[in-house]
Parts: structure tokens; sequence; C-alpha cells
């Protein structure tokens, strides 16, 4: 799988994490580190068009946020 950017630019996205306990339901799992799966996308969204999303501007759920990143082959798992 290839992520947007230079390789450098993801695990930089440690900034996007919030502290453990305000990770909802799910955190997305890449190269043994957890991530807000929310976060991701959103700012995948942005780097994608140029256009900031907001946490309400959509779903997280396994038919939102959850569905789109596990059909573009990352691992999100249930919040450990």
């Amino acid at each position: 799988m290839r992520l947007p950017g230079s390789a450098q630019t993801w695990p930089a996205l440690t900034w996007c994490a919030p502290s453990r306990n305000t990770i909802r339901s799910y955190e997305l799992i890449w190269e043994e580190r957890r991530y807000p799966h929310k976060a991701i996308l959103g700012t995948a969204y942005e780097f994608a068009t140029g256009r900031r999303l907001g946490s309400a501007d959509f779903e997280g759920g396994k038919s939102g946020a959850v569905e789109v990143l596990r059909e573009l082959g990352f691992t999100v798992q249930d919040k450990q």
C-alpha cells in the first residue's frame, strides 16, 4: 500500500494522535503504531483535496471512516 507524501510524512502524524482516552472506538494500525482513524482519514482528505474536514463532517463508525479505510487496505481495529 502506498501513502501520499514522503515516507517521513506519515510517521510524523503522531501530532494528530490525541491522548488514549479520547480515541473513540477504533484505531488505524500502521507499522505497529495506533492512530485515531477519523483524524487520519481527515488528514488524507486534506492532502488530496486541500480542503480540511472537521470531525463532524463525516461518520467515523463501521459504515463511515472505518469502511473507507478498510476498503483502501488499511487495518482498523477496535480500540484496545
